[in-house]
C-alpha cells in the first residue's frame, strides 16, 4: 500500500491524483467480498493463495515500467534507516499485543498486558528520540509534523483506519452471529458499503480535481461516516434488511470520500521532494490505525459481552471465543430462552464496539476541521524535468523530447515523444 501511493505522489500531477487513488480504492474494498467467497467455496488457505499471481506480477512489471531516476550506486542500502524501522516495527507490535490482549487473554493490570504495553509505548518513544537526534537518515521525518494541518491529517488518517477496518470486521461478524448468515450471504451483505465506497471515492476525486477544494469532501466524508456509524447501534437480530442497507449506504459514502480526499490533503500541503515521504507516512498512520480498529474493537466487544453475559449469569469464556462459539449458537433450537440471552449478550457486545466506532468517527470530524487549504497546482519531478529539458533545446536549437501528462482518457497517461538528445543530457548533468 505504501508503495502504491509513493509511486502515484512521484509520477502523477497532484489535481488529477484522485482518479487513480479511486481505482486503487475500488480494488481495496472489493477483496473482502472475493475473501468470503473463496472460504465458502474452497478454504481459507486460497485467500493467500489467491494473492501469487498478483503478487508477482507486480513484482515483475513494476520495475520493468517505471523509470528509475535514483543514481546507480551500492551505497543506496546503506543509507536506508534499517535501526530504525527495526524499532519502530517492534514498537508498535509490542503496543498492538497488548492492545488486543487487555481484557480477553489478560486482564488490564496483569503482567501479560502491562509489559507488552510498557515495552510498547517505551520504544515509541524512544524510536521517535532515535530518529529526530541519531539517526543519519530518519524515516520519520520531523518536517512532516510541523504544522497543525499535517498533524491532523494523519491523526485523520490513523482514526479512518480504526473505523474502516473495524467496521469492515465486525459488520460482517454481526451477520454471521446475530443474522446467521453464510459466507457469501454476508460477502453479499456487505456489498452496500462496498460498493458505494468506489463510486463515492470516484465522485470526491473528481470534485477535487475540478474545484481543488479537498476540505469539503473530508468534511462530508466523516459526518455520513459518523452518521452511520451512530446508526448501527440500532442493529441486532431482528433489524429488518432495508434499515441495514440504508444504514451501509451511508456508511459507504462517508468512508469513499475521506478515503481520497484525505490522501490528497496530505500530498497538497507539502513541497515538492517531501510529497512521497508523506504519501507513504500517511500509509503507515492509516495502517497502524487499520490494526488499532481490530485490535482495540475486539477488547471492546469482549469486555461489553463479558458484562452482559455476568448479568445473565452465562459463563464469560463465550466472549473469550465469541467467533467459535457462533456455531454452537446456531445449533441451538429457535426459541429456546438459553439461545435470545446469548443473542443479547452478543448485541450488546456489537453496540459496545459501534459505539466506540461511533465516538472516533466523531473525534475524527472535529479533528478534520483544522485541516487547511493548500494549493494543488503543482508539477511533478517528471513535469519539472520535461521542462527543464524544453528550456534547454530551446536554447540549443533542437527539437526536445517531451514526456508528458495526458488528461486523455479516464485516467490521462504519460507520453513520451522521443528520447533525450545527448546535448540535452549533457546539458542537463551540467545543470
Amino acid at each position: 500500500m505504501s508503495l502504491t501511493l509513493m509511486i502515484y505522489a512521484d509520477i502523477v500531477p497532484l489535481r488529477h491524483r484522485p482518479k487513480w487513488l479511486a481505482s486503487w480504492a475500488g480494488g481495496n474494498c472489493t477483496g473482502p467480498v472475493l475473501g468470503g467467497l473463496f472460504v465458502q467455496k474452497t478454504t481459507w488457505r486460497w485467500v493467500f493463495y489467491v494473492m501469487f499471481p498478483f503478487c508477482i506480477s507486480g513484482a515483475i512489471f513494476t520495475p520493468q515500467l517505471l523509470q528509475n531516476r535514483a543514481p546507480k550506486s551500492n551505497q543506496r542500502v546503506l543509507r536506508l534507516d534499517l535501526l530504525g524501522g527495526l524499532f519502530l516495527a517492534s514498537s508498535a507490535t509490542l503496543f498492538l499485543i497488548s492492545i488486543s490482549w487487555g481484557g480477553v487473554q489478560f486482564g488490564w493490570s496483569s503482567s501479560g498486558t502491562l509489559i507488552p504495553l510498557s515495552l510498547g509505548i517505551a520504544g515509541l518513544v524512544w524510536t521517535w528520540f532515535y530518529e529526530q537526534r541519531l539517526a543519519q537518515n530518519p524515516i520519520l521525518q520531523w518536517r512532516l509534523f510541523s504544522s497543525a494541518s499535517q498533524v491532523s491529517t494523519y491523526l485523520c488518517g490513523s482514526l479512518q483506519g480504526i473505523v474502516l477496518y473495524g467496521q469492515l470486521y465486525y459488520i460482517p461478524f454481526y451477520f454471521t452471529s446475530l443474522k446467521a448468515y453464510s459466507p457469501i450471504k454476508t460477502g453479499v451483505a456487505t456489498l452496500p458499503v462496498m460498493l458505494i465506497t468506489v463510486p463515492s471515492s470516484v465522485i470526491a476525486g473528481g470534485f477535487v480535481t475540478r474545484t481543488k477544494n479537498y476540505r469539503l469532501p473530508i468534511w462530508l466524508g466523516w459526518m455520513l461516516t459518523a452518521t452511520g456509524s451512530g446508526l448501527t447501534l440500532l442493529f441486532d437480530a431482528s433489524t429488518p434488511t432495508a434499515q441495514w442497507v440504508a444504514v451501509l449506504v451511508v456508511i459507504g459514502f462517508g468512508h469513499g470520500a475521506v478515503l481520497n480526499a484525505q490522501n490528497f490533503a496530505c500530498q497538497a500541503m507539502y513541497n515538492s521532494g517531501d510529497e512521497i515521504l508523506a504519501a507513504a507516512m500517511y500509509a503507515f498512520t492509516r495502517q497502524f490505525g487499520m490494526a488499532l480498529g481490530v485490535g482495540i474493537g475486539g477488547s471492546t466487544f469482549q469486555n461489553a459481552m463479558s458484562i452482559k453475559l455476568r448479568q445473565l449469569n452465562l459463563p464469560t469464556e463465550i466472549a473469550k471465543n465469541s467467533e467459535a462459539y457462533v456455531v454452537e449458537l446456531h445449533k441451538l433450537p429457535d426459541g429456546a430462552r438459553m439461545k435470545q440471552r446469548i443473542f443479547d449478550a452478543y448485541a450488546f457486545g456489537f453496540r459496545g464496539v459501534f459505539l466506540f466506532f461511533t465516538c472516533v468517527s466523531g473525534f475524527g470530524f472535529l479533528l478534520s476541521l483544522v485541516i487547511k487549504h493548500f494549493d494543488m497546482d503543482r508539477q511533478t519531478e517528471e513535469q519539472r524535468e520535461s521542462d527543464q529539458i524544453v528550456r534547454l533545446a530551446r536554447f540549443h536549437n533542437i527539437s526536445p523530447p517531451i514526456r508528458q501528462y495526458s488528461e486523455a482518457g479516464p485516467f490521462g497517461s504519460f507520453q513520451e515523444i522521443s528520447d533525450p538528445p545527448a546535448v540535452l543530457t549533457r546539458s542537463r548533468v551540467q545543470h
